[in-house]
């Protein structure tokens, strides 16, 4: 055992132990970098069989699965299960074969020998009697069903069912085999020759016991042969894609994939089972197995792990230097060079990478800082500094500088080879720098917080304070921005902000990101900014991000790429170097178990709208069955619509929208959710309309309509409707003329009672002043009689003999007045003349009455009211008006009697006229008249401007039928 007491002995022979061992470094390379990404579903996926043996495609973009518990439908995300059934209402079966026809119907094979034509609705069946292998259609449109009995072709149908088919049986099969050179053509003429080019597809069949090879060529030709255009025999199943790779499938090695170069790939379908292979108008390869359904598509993003050649899968840096990629791990330095991985600095612990100056790469370690050529693959590490172990960012700064953070020791500048420390840098925690043209450097904190250090001072930016987004992950600075504000960046673990020198804004999930913690931030040319997420990358504008504040969610441009474009790790930020573009727009970053890339200049992008189709209607959780006549039952409360868009290359990634025209006034944003919901819908006609977009935003705007009623209860119905708005007439003039009949009651009751309090005053009138009258009368006229002239008395008894005879007079008239029950329209007109004479004075104004319409008898009791509210206005205008100029004007009018007194006198204030003030009791006492008649009572008055009083009383309460 070697023990070492001198610290300064022991650094000097740890750094000779490290040299070597870092010197040792060697390269290995691994393939080529492949861009495949595979995807699996069993019985834990909702698929009920794993035992897949034919896929195919229908033109609405359903995948159909063969398997052995029958049909299968699948969108991508639900599997749907077919029970297909004979005309003996037996269960079909397993599905061995499947064919989708160019007249859109899917023809289905079993392993009973019943094959089953399925169009819309429409089922047609015929027995073959034995397992059917195939089934295939050629350019002339004969569909050939291959059985282990023999060859059978199907044409058109009839009345909805099959024709008989043209039968060869397994002699004749093989008398053509032999006289075609080993291949038959399926077409109307069995013996042509085999069509020219190369086949797509093969798979073996089985004809009488002997296996033989199904062959399909890209325009349509199918043909049977002693052998395929794969070469091995032992290959059961092969295709060849559209990009030109060949998958093949085999019962020892399984799935294998071989480029067009001849290198072949391994997957991860190595020991299944391989049973169908099919590529659909995507150009995505599914793969049916013993195991289950697997999917493999040209991925945008591809990794790369210690299975490809990297020293590690717990990455903590990238760094790109032209073509050539460095990434560092925990188990070294790995170099990336035209897609082959070389490890060097074997068994260092590496924290961050940065390209800095003089072709010199830095590397931050748990053993310090070293520094490697970018040029020479074998070069020794120089170590720069030994006293940093924990360096986690490197800066490049001006020329000869360069800034190091520790995560224990904190920010360091290493300049014309010495190593300052830098101690006046805030008082926080930093988690990232970032340095500008300028020579200064941004500066980022675990609380938020920001600043500036420059010229060997830190400033705080007070114009932002501290974020309250948190921990500044990363910073990013505009170098040749569009803008030329000299924009900066900060990426948070709430939202991204970006800081034009003066404001700050803020961008996150409600803005329309895919996130809000951000972990790196990477810019591309003047208008692209990468940003890095915990579940994937994001392609961002900056031209959308400039003005965020008119950008609205849905208008913000991002294309976010995660583990349905191929990322089979989330990203991950170690170091501040957790990202890096190289010279050739590759983006690489650092994910969770290894590195990822991305081609940005040339990202495949999927040009197919999704067909969109709706899948079911469930009205009061009860499923309808879609067709034209939709028609669901009055008070149906909750309804929910079911939809798909079927593009299987990335599913979840598809975005839906949707309008209900009669209840939505604008298109609905329903993200990747595939039902629409709605609730207490009104009875009426509507028209649902649902579009959808692919994984990278190509609509159909076309997509999938569906019209349908909902049907009105009784009450809800126009006719109802109606009846009720006729019902409420009725019963509101019924309550208004029981109002009126009720009203006039009243007055007839008051009427009784003035009527018998009229005359019980008459009687008394009669009985006792009158009487009495009289009798003073006579004893007038005899003394009169008993003086003679030329008495002085004289004179004064006549003149009492002529009072007391107008006295009774006038009490005659009275009593007469008493007596009657009605009132004659000449008596209203004798009133209002009456009372226009008995005021009128030498310097009165000059008077005038017209009466208009046919008079009629009057209630006597409102025509007391009203007469008295008429010789009222007419004393008044007398009296008090001082006018030049008095009419009263009496209207007879059908429905009312009206009556107005105008005078061009002195007027009054209006709030005199308005108010019931004390003082003013004639118009007091008029209002109140009015108002026991139910009439109404409007006084128009201006000082200066005269005075007009006018009233009108309901024809009901006032006119009486004439009696004769």
């Amino acid at each position: 055992m070697w023990v070492i007491s001198n610290a300064k002995q022991c650094q000097a022979l740890l750094t000779i132990f490290w040299l070597a061992v870092l010197g040792a470094g060697t390269g290995s390379e691994a393939a080529p970098l492949e861009k495949y990404v595979g995807t699996s579903w069993s019985h834990k996926d909702g698929l009920p069989s794993t035992l897949i043996y034919e896929i195919t495609q229908t033109r609405d973009g359903y995948l159909w699965l063969g398997s052995s518990d029958g049909l299968v439908r699948f969108d991508g995300i639900n599997f749907v299960h077919q029970k297909l059934v004979s005309k003996t209402d037996q269960l079909v079966g397993a599905v061995t074969a499947l064919y989708a026809g160019k007249d859109d119907a899917l023809w289905v094979g079993s392993g009973s020998g019943l094959v089953t034509r399925l169009s819309g609705t429409l089922w047609q069946q015929y027995r073959v009697g034995a397992d059917i292998e195939a089934i295939v259609e050629t350019s002339e449109r004969g569909v050939w069903v291959i059985a282990r009995n023999g060859l059978y072709k199907f044409g058109e149908s009839s009345r909805g069912e099959l024709l008989p088919a043209q039968r060869i049986n397994v002699p004749q099969i093989f008398q053509l085999l032999a006289a075609g050179a080993g291949e038959i053509s399926l077409s109307s003429r069995v013996s042509m020759p085999v069509e020219e080019g190369a086949a797509i597809y093969a798979r073996k069949v089985v004809l009488g016991g002997r296996t033989l090879f199904l062959n399909e060529g890209r325009k349509g030709a199918a043909w049977l042969g002693i052998r395929s255009f794969l070469g091995d025999k032992n290959v059961g199943i092969g295709l060849r894609d559209r990009r030109g790779y060949l998958w093949t499938g085999s019962s020892i090695s399984g799935l294998a994939r071989t480029s067009g170069d001849g290198r072949q790939f391994e997957t991860e379908l190595a020991n299944d089972l391989v049973e169908c292979l099919f590529e659909d108008r995507e150009g995505n390869i599914w793969v049916g197995t013993n195991n289950g359904l697997s999917r493999f598509r040209f991925g945008k993003i591809f990794s790369l792990t210690k299975r490809d050649g990297l020293s590690s899968d717990r990455t903590s840096s990238v760094e790109t230097t032209g073509r050539t990629v460095w990434v560092g791990t925990q188990a070294g330095l790995n170099r990336i060079d035209k897609e082959h991985v070389q490890w060097l600095l074997r068994g260092l612990n590496v924290l961050t990478v940065k390209a800095v100056q003089n072709n010199q790469l830095w590397i931050g370690s748990t053993q310090g800082v070293f520094a490697v050529s970018e040029t020479d693959r074998v070069s020794k590490p120089q170590r720069m500094i030994a006293d940093l172990s924990s360096v986690i960012e490197i800066e490049r700064a001006s020329a000869g500088c360069v800034w190091l953070l520790d995560a224990k020791k904190g920010l360091y500048l290493w300049k014309s080879g010495a190593l300052l420390r830098i101690v006046n840098a805030g008082s926080g925690t930093i988690t990232a720098i970032r340095a500008r043209d300028d020579g200064a450097l941004w500066i980022g904190f675990l609380d938020g917080e920001l600043g500036i250090y420059k010229d060997g001072s830190f400033h705080e930016l007070s114009t932002v304070g501290r974020l309250p987004g948190g921990t500044v992950q990363d910073i990013y600075v505009e170098k040749n921005g569009t803008d030329g504000r000299g924009v900066t960046w900060f990426g948070t673990e709430t939202g991204l902000y970006r800081f034009n020198g003066k404001d700050l804004t803020i961008l996150n999930t409600e803005t329309g990101l895919p996130g809000s913690r951000i972990l790196w931030l990477q810019g591309q040319g003047d208008d692209i900014l990468w940003s890095g997420f915990s579940t994937g990358v994001a392609e961002l504008r900056r031209s959308d991000l400039r003005d965020s504040a008119r950008v609205s969610p849905h208008k913000l441009r991002c294309d976010f790429y995660d583990s349905e474009d191929g990322l089979t790790s989330d990203p991950v930020r170690r170091s501040q170097a957790a990202a890096s573009l190289d010279s050739q727009g590759k983006l690489w970053f650092t994910t969770s178990a290894g590195a990822a890339v991305i081609d940005t200049l040339h990202i495949e992008k999927n040009s197919l709208p999704p067909p969109v189709v709706i899948e079911r209607v469930i009205a009061d959780n009860r499923e309808a069955p879609i067709g034209p006549p939709m028609r669901f039952p009055p008070l149906t409360r909750n309804l929910q619509i079911d939809y798909a868009g079927l593009s299987l290359t990335a599913p979840r990634k598809v975005k839906f929208r949707y309008q209900l025209e009669g209840y939505d006034k604008e298109w609905q944003s329903a993200g990747n959710r595939r039902q629409a919901f709605y609730t207490n819908l009104q009875p009426g006609s509507y028209w649902f309309h649902v579009t959808a977009a692919n994984n990278d935003g190509v609509w159909n705007e076309n997509g999938a309509t569906l019209s349908f009623a909902i049907l009105p209860a009784f009450y809800q119905t126009r006719l109802f409707i109606l009846l009720c708005v006729v019902a409420a007439a009725i019963i509101a003039w019924g309550i208004c003329r029981l109002r009126l009949q009720q009203m006039q009651a009243a007055l007839n009751t008051r009427f009784q009672e003035r009527l018998a309090e009229r005359t019980r005053i008459a009687q008394d009138l009669h009985d006792d002043l009158l009487q009495s009258a009289m009798g003073v009368s006579l004893q007038i006229e005899l003394t009169d009689a008993l003086i003679e002239e030329p008495h002085a008395a004289k004179a004064h008894l006549q003149r009492a003999l002529i009072l007391s005879r107008a006295l009774m007079q006038k009490g005659r008239e009275v009593l007469r007045d008493l007596r009657e029950k009605t009132r004659e329209a000449t008596d209203i007109t004798r009133a209002l003349s009456n009372a226009l004479d008995g005021g009128q004075q030498a310097d009165g104004p000059a008077s005038r009455l017209t009466v208009e319409g046919q008079p009629r008898d009057v209630n006597p009791l409102v025509a007391d009211e009203f007469v008295q509210i008429g010789c009222q206005a007419i004393a008044n205008a007398f009296q008090h008006a001082a006018a030049k100029k008095l009419e009263v004007h009496l209207v007879y009018k059908p429905a009312e009697l009206c009556l107005e007194v105008e005078d061009d006198g002195r007027g009054m204030d209006p709030r005199i006229a308005e108010a019931r003030r004390p003082g003013h009791y004639g118009l007091i006492g008029m209002r109140e008249r009015a108002e026991r008649i139910g009439g109404i009572l409007t006084i128009a008055s201006r000082l200066g401007e005269g005075t007009k009083i006018t009233v009108s009383v309901p024809g009901e309460q006032v006119y009486r039928e004439s009696k004769p």
